[in-house]
């Protein structure tokens, strides 16, 4: 079940990363809309204000206490089975956007292969080892 009200939902990250990453700046401020109606135009919420699943997992302060299930788990394993030890295992419980900024650098410090281009094929290539 979605959000409740609007209480429910971060509305400093919904105007300062989601909305100028969905709209064009010029078209916001050409067209002058409260939050509720942006919001309701994205379909962040209903048009009588109440959150949506999407409004939820987007801008949600707190979406798991809602919807279960949405988190993110990462686990990265020390070879390359599922039967191997955990090297790292984290449950990333935000709103998407939050999600995004926290998995990004986190992915970026795990990975240990690169796709190289060969012509018209990628071959996975491990970096040099110094």
């Amino acid at each position: 079940m979605p959000c409740a009200s609007l209480d429910d939902l971060d509305l400093d990250l919904f105007r300062t990363a989601y909305l100028p990453s969905m709209v064009a700046p010029e078209v916001i401020e050409e067209n002058g809309r409260p939050v509720r109606q942006q919001l309701s135009s994205l379909h962040l919420t209903t048009p009588d204000g109440r959150p949506t699943t999407l409004g939820t997992l987007i801008v949600g302060l707190d979406p798991s206490s809602h919807i279960p299930g949405a988190y993110v788990q990462f686990v990265r394993y020390q070879g390359g089975d599922l039967d191997a030890p955990v090297a790292d295992d984290q449950e990333l419980r935000q709103n998407i956007v939050g999600v995004a900024s926290r998995l990004e650098p986190l992915l970026r410090s795990n990975i240990r292969t690169r796709l190289v281009e060969e012509g018209s094929r990628e071959t996975p290539q491990r970096p040099a080892r110094s």
